[in-house]
């Protein structure tokens, strides 16, 4: 279950990325320019939608307090620019990210084609493996105005291996689902690594315990 609380946004990057008391989840937006990422973030942060496009200059950082299974989590999202020119500074926002969201544009095929661009600047340069999905927005678009057909998408997403919604930040159709999907696939794999590292530390203590043990009873 996961609740809203407070939102925050910055033009510029956040001093912190820790926050005490709150498990925090860095996501960035990644994808053509275009293709909606602002809008996206608007839509969830804010729950508006501006018709006219504004274009991202270098980045913009909004932070989101939300609830997971009553834990809280502060969201550090990332707005990130879309220009094939600008990938090496994106590249250093997104190489510490815990999740990111790939958004491509019905209304242009090419977009999709580039996911697989995005996706290999992220396995050459993240610093840690972030839980991704797949985000096609301008789903509410006629379905002659779409340059993509369902067959071609599903194609692509199976040979991605990504998990896929349809969006629309005009409508806010599923717009917060694609978020909260992405946040619970980031707590239950960190929570799972937090155990699996809980369990090696205790298995290694327990040996240095019993080895301790075995010294004294020879000595």
């Amino acid at each position: 279950m996961i609740s809203n609380d407070v939102v925050l946004v910055f033009t510029q990057r956040p001093a912190r990325m820790q926050f005490p008391g709150h498990l925090t989840y860095k996501i960035v937006l990644l994808g053509d320019q275009c293709v909606g990422k602002s809008s996206l973030l608007n839509r969830f942060i804010k729950g508006s939608y501006c018709p006219h496009y504004i274009q991202t200059h270098g980045a913009e950082f909004f932070l989101k307090d939300m609830e997971v299974e009553s834990n809280p989590v502060r969201l550090v999202l990332y707005d990130s620019m879309g220009q094939s020119n600008m990938k090496t500074i994106v590249r250093s926002i997104y190489r510490d990210a815990m999740g990111v969201m790939l958004v491509f544009d019905f209304n242009r095929a090419d977009t999709l084609q580039r996911v697989k661009e995005w996706l290999q600047l992220i396995e050459q340069n993240c610093e840690i493996k972030p839980e991704k999905i797949l985000v096609g927005n301008k789903m509410d678009l006629d379905e002659d105005m779409k340059k993509l057909t369902n067959k071609e998408v599903t194609e692509v997403t199976k040979s991605l291996e990504l998990d896929f919604i349809e969006v629309s930040a005009k409508t806010g159709y599923k717009v917060e689902e694609a978020f909260v999907t992405l946040v619970n696939k980031i707590f239950t794999n960190r929570e799972r690594l937090r155990r699996d590292n809980m369990i090696t530390s205790i298995r290694l203590t327990d040996k240095q315990v019993r080895k301790h043990d075995k010294q004294d009873c020879c000595d």
